[in-house]
């Protein structure tokens, strides 16, 4: 109980503090990296606990998604929140920071997307500051039938991005979907086992997609390090322009890798492999709006076993 207090106490006075730092570029959290590390989340906004494990309803996750403006999310309770399908903040109500670390013994997602925002998000503008930590997402594995598959988490045309200590599993498509998104940082999580098709009810109308990660269209500006990536068959990540920042990844048992495309700067450094192929693709001209390959400006320090 101690030390749950000293960590909400924490939380609200990063809250107030930002209040009088307004223009400064603070660090989202201690060991917050990359392009995203420079997210405000809610800071500076009210802090909102999540008193059940309701999917919508006073108290619920779901309204503190909905509640407008600046906004910390912290968790009361621990356990498993079951989504009966997407579950979406609004385009234009960025400016949150969800703590999943504050739950007693964590939160779990199982049975539909998170979107931050999602697919729906009309093409006015980029939704702001979102930071997100400490949750576990099982995706719809097992739960209901998709004709295009589901993802564990979809983030849609936003900005000042940072996913940290997060764990995603069991969905079919993309794991994590990352589009028209700019300074993003993706650190510290695990993606493992996407579905295959027909798995759980998993469909997709191409057929077997148990994917990673993608970051693609016109985004720009990403960092991926210190991340797991097992039993995906592609998308290692794939990221389909730079700026790109790839750093002390793992990737376990794949066929493809790292897809690197477009013609931006990509950095490969340090990243380890074991699966059916080199650790690195590029694609000339995949989800991108250029030709030729992209700018590979650092790749060492990189280690593969092709398996036999």
């Amino acid at each position: 109980m101690e030390n749950r207090t000293a960590l909400l106490c924490a939380l609200c006075s990063v809250a107030l503090s930002g209040a009088g730092l307004a223009g400064e570029e603070l660090p989202a959290f201690p060991g917050a990296e990359g392009f995203g590390a420079i997210s405000q989340g809610g800071r500076g906004g009210k802090v909102i606990h999540v008193t059940n494990l309701s999917e919508s309803g006073p108290g619920s996750f779901g309204a503190a998604l909905q509640t407008k403006g600046p906004r910390i999310v912290v968790f009361d309770v621990g356990g498993t929140i079951e989504l009966k399908d997407e579950l979406h903040i609004q385009g234009d109500n960025g400016r949150i920071t969800i703590a999943g670390q504050t739950a007693p013994g964590g939160i779990t997602f199982i049975g539909g997307t998170l979107c931050f925002p999602g697919w729906q998000r009309s093409k006015a503008h980029r939704t702001p500051d979102i930071i997100v930590r400490h949750l576990r997402v099982r995706g719809v594995h097992g739960h209901s039938t998709h004709s295009e598959g589901g993802d564990c988490m979809d983030i849609y045309r936003a900005e000042r991005v940072i996913i940290d200590h997060c764990s995603f599993t069991g969905s079919c498509d993309e794991t994590v979907d990352a589009c028209h998104t700019q300074q993003y940082t993706f650190q510290w999580c695990t993606i493992e086992e996407p579905a295959l098709w027909g798995q759980g009810n998993n469909q997709h109308a191409e057929g077997s997609h148990n994917y990673a990660f993608i970051f693609s269209y016109d985004a720009k500006n990403v960092s991926c390090h210190h991340n797991l990536f097992v039993h995906s068959s592609n998308r290692n990540p794939l990221i389909t322009k730079g700026i790109a920042d790839v750093r002390n990844n793992v990737c376990y048992n794949y066929h493809i890798g790292l897809a690197a495309g477009g013609t931006d700067p990509f950095n490969v450094i340090g990243n380890y492999g074991t699966g059916k192929s080199h650790l690195l693709l590029m694609y000339a001209n995949f989800l991108s709006r250029s030709s030729g390959d992209p700018e590979i400006t650092g790749f060492y320090d990189n280690y593969e076993k092709l398996d036999a």
